[in-house]
């Protein structure tokens, strides 16, 4: 079942160093939803203004996740909106994505040229797709 579009790019971050108290696991990945989760992170009861500034601040214990990394193939969009552009990919075009596949360069759209790769995309919605796709009067 993909995921909506909201849901893929809500933040994330992944725990990769243990420090004193942690409620968390090394590895484990944390939804950052809101400022509760932020202040149980730390273990405190005062909150950081956002997210970045978390994995500024602990860059050994915190890092912020791609809307990408640690995905199910199964989780991944069925339309995706160019971010990067190149050759004949211009910026903002959005493509339909049928199958995603695992491979050395990383995850890819069945729809991308050879060249592209996922981190040059951004998740789209179908109503977004078909805006796309219905010319301009």
């Amino acid at each position: 079942m993909n995921l909506t579009k909201e849901q893929l790019l809500a933040p994330r971050i992944i725990v990769m160093a243990d420090y004193p108290f942690s409620p968390y696991t090394v590895g484990e990945i944390v939804a950052l939803t809101n400022y509760f989760v932020l202040a149980k992170l730390l273990g405190c009861s005062y909150t950081l203004p956002s997210n970045e500034d978390l994995c500024r601040l602990y860059p050994k214990v915190f890092r912020l996740l791609e809307w990408w990394e640690y995905r199910e193939i199964s989780d991944l969009p069925t339309y995706v909106k160019v971010v990067i552009p190149h050759q004949k990919l211009e910026q903002g075009c959005i493509r339909a994505v049928s199958s995603w596949a695992k491979t050395k360069l990383g995850l890819r759209g069945d729809s991308f040229p050879c060249y592209l790769t996922i981190d040059w995309v951004t998740p789209a919605t179908e109503i977004e797709y078909k805006q796309y796709k219905t010319p301009q009067l």
